[in-house]
C-alpha cells in the first residue's frame, strides 16, 4: 500500500519531503523527474539535503513554515505558485504545501503547470472583463454628455420659439392669426414633451445599475405613488368625460413598499395611465388595481378601449414601436417602463381582458421590513 502511495504521489508530480531539522529535509517515496533535474545528488531516500539554494523563493515561506508546524495546525499552509528554472534553463511552475501528520513536519512540492494556467487564463479574463468594463463606462459618459448636450440645445430651441410666440400673441392680430398662434403653442409643448421623453428613457437605458435601497423609509410605497398618479391625472380624465379610479377592493392598511425608487415608480404608472387615457372611449373607465402577492406586489392597469393586435404584442415594449393607426408619442413610455422594472429585478407584461379592453401589468418585490439588503432575484414571470 505504502508503495502505491508513492507512486501515487510521483504520477502526480508531486515530492513528498520530511523536515530533519531546521535546514535540512529528507525524501519520502518516489521522487519525481522532475524533481530530480534540481537534485540530482540526492541518492536515497535517507539523503538530507536543504532547499534554500536551490530554491531561494522557499527561504521566507520555510518561516512561516515552521511555524505551522510548531503549533501543529491542522489544514494546509500554500506558499503559492512560483517559477523556478531547470538546470536547462526550462521554467517550472511550482507550489509548496506545509502539512502537519502526527509529529512530522511534512512538505509537499507540486509540479503544478495545469493549475498555474487555469489560475492565470483566469486572473487574465478578469483584468480582460476590468478594461472592457471600464470601457464601456467611458463610452456610457460620453453617450451622456452628447446626450444632455443635444438636449440642452433642443430645450433652449424650443423656449426661444415659444417665447416668440407669446411676444406675437401680445400683437394685434386677426382672428385667424391668433389661431395659427394657439396652433404653434401646441406643437412647441408636444415638441418638448418628446424631447423630455427620449431624455427620459435613453438617460434610464445609459444608467449604470443602481444600488438597491436598503433604508424602509426611502423604499417607495406603490399605493401612495398610485393614489398621488390618481389624483394628478383626474383634471385630465375629466375634461375628458372618461374616468379614472382605484379598485375599491385595494387593502389601505398594510406594507406596500416595493424594491425601487419614488420619482421612477410614479413615472411608470404616470406612463401606463397615459397610455390608457388615449385609447379607452369617452364615457369609460380606467381602473388600477393593486394585489399583494407571496413575494411580489402585482399592478394592474385595466381600459376599456379597443385592446393591442396580437401581432403588435410581442413588439410593444420596444424602443419606438407604435400601434400602426393609433395615436402616441414618441414609442419611448413602454419601453422606459420595462428597462426600469427589469432593473429593479420585476417583470411586466400584456394581457387582453376577457370583456374587451386592455391590461397592462407590472410586478415589483416587496421591501421586507427585516432584511438589511434587497434580494433582486428573477420575477416569477418573464418579461
Amino acid at each position: 500500500m505504502c508503495e502505491i502511495m508513492n507512486e501515487l504521489f510521483a504520477a502526480l508530480n508531486q515530492v513528498v519531503l520530511e523536515r530533519i531539522d531546521n535546514r535540512s529535509f529528507h525524501l519520502i517515496g518516489t521522487m519525481p523527474d522532475w524533481f530530480g533535474q534540481f537534485f540530482s545528488e540526492i541518492s536515497t531516500a535517507q539523503s538530507r539535503f536543504s532547499l534554500e539554494k536551490t530554491f531561494p523563493f522557499l527561504e521566507n515561506f520555510l518561516i512561516d513554515a515552521e511555524h505551522f508546524w510548531q503549533e501543529s495546525d491542522r489544514g494546509v499552509l500554500k506558499s503559492g505558485f512560483w517559477s523556478e528554472p531547470n538546470p536547462q534553463g526550462q521554467d517550472y511552475q511550482l507550489e509548496a504545501l506545509a502539512v502537519c501528520l502526527s509529529d512530522k513536519k511534512i512538505l509537499l512540492i507540486e509540479l503544478a503547470e495545469s493549475a498555474y494556467q487555469e489560475k492565470y487564463a483566469l486572473l487574465q479574463t478578469g483584468r480582460d472583463n476590468q478594461l472592457s468594463y471600464d470601457s464601456l463606462v467611458k463610452e456610457i459618459q460620453k453617450k451622456e454628455i452628447l446626450l444632455h448636450c443635444i438636449f440642452h440645445d433642443l430645450v433652449g430651441q424650443i423656449t426661444a420659439v415659444s417665447n416668440c410666440l407669446e411676444l406675437l400673441g401680445l400683437e394685434s392680430l386677426s382672428v385667424r392669426g391668433r389661431d395659427y398662434i394657439s396652433v404653434g403653442r401646441r406643437q412647441i409643448n408636444q415638441q418638448a414633451e418628446l424631447v423630455q421623453e427620449i431624455l427620459q428613457a435613453f438617460s434610464a437605458e445609459m444608467e449604470l445599475l443602481q444600488n438597491a435601497i436598503t433604508d424602509p423609509t426611502q423604499a417607495p410605497d406603490l399605493l401612495i405613488c398610485t393614489q398621488n398618479v390618481v389624483d394628478m391625472f383626474l383634471p385630465s380624465f375629466l375634461a375628458r368625460k372618461k374616468h379614472l379610479q382605484m379598485h375599491p377592493e385595494i387593502e389601505r392598511i398594510g406594507n406596500w413598499k416595493v424594491i425601487g425608487e419614488r420619482s421612477r415608480l410614479e413615472r411608470i404608472l404616470l406612463n401606463l395611465v397615459e397610455n390608457a387615457l388615449r385609447h379607452t372611449p369617452e364615457g369609460s373607465t380606467v381602473q388600477i388595481n393593486l394585489h399583494q402577492e407571496e413575494e411580489f406586489i402585482l399592478c394592474t392597469v385595466d381600459d376599456q378601449g379597443l385592446g393591442v393586435p396580437p401581432e403588435s404584442v410581442k413588439y410593444l415594449f420596444q424602443r419606438f414601436f407604435q400601434v400602426k393607426g393609433r395615436a402616441g408619442k414618441a414609442g419611448l413610455g413602454l419601453y422606459f417602463c420595462r428597462i426600469t422594472v427589469k432593473r429593479w429585478g420585476g417583470a411586466i407584461g400584456y394581457e387582453p381582458l376577457a370583456e374587451g379592453g386592455a391590461r397592462f401589468w407590472f410586478r415589483l418585490r416587496k421591501f421586507e421590513l427585516h432584511q438589511s439588503e434587497p434580494t433582486m432575484k428573477n420575477p416569477p414571470y418573464p418579461l
